[in-house]
C-alpha cells in the first residue's frame, strides 16, 4: 500500500507525495510529508511550522491509501 498525500502552497500552487506504507492520521501525513521533503529534523509538536516554513500549508493536507 501506498498513501498519496496532497496539500496546497502558501504561494498558491498544489503539490502531491507518493509515500510508501499506510497512514492513518494527519500528523501521521504531515510527519511523513515533512520527511519526505526532507525538510529540517524537529519535534511532531512543531510539524506544522516546519511545513510553513517550505511553503506547505499544514491546514490544506488530504490523504488516500492506495493499493498497488
Amino acid at each position: 500500500m501506498q498513501t498519496l498525500i496532497k496539500y496546497k502552497m502558501l504561494s498558491g500552487g498544489d503539490g502531491e507525495a507518493l509515500i510508501a506504507g499506510v497512514i492513518s492520521d494527519l500528523m501521521q501525513a504531515k510527519l511523513a510529508l515533512a520527511h519526505a521533503k526532507s525538510l529540517p529534523a524537529g519535534s511532531s509538536a512543531d510539524v506544522d511550522s516546519r511545513l510553513q516554513s517550505s511553503d506547505i500549508d499544514p491546514g490544506s493536507l488530504t490523504f488516500i491509501n492506495i493499493s498497488e
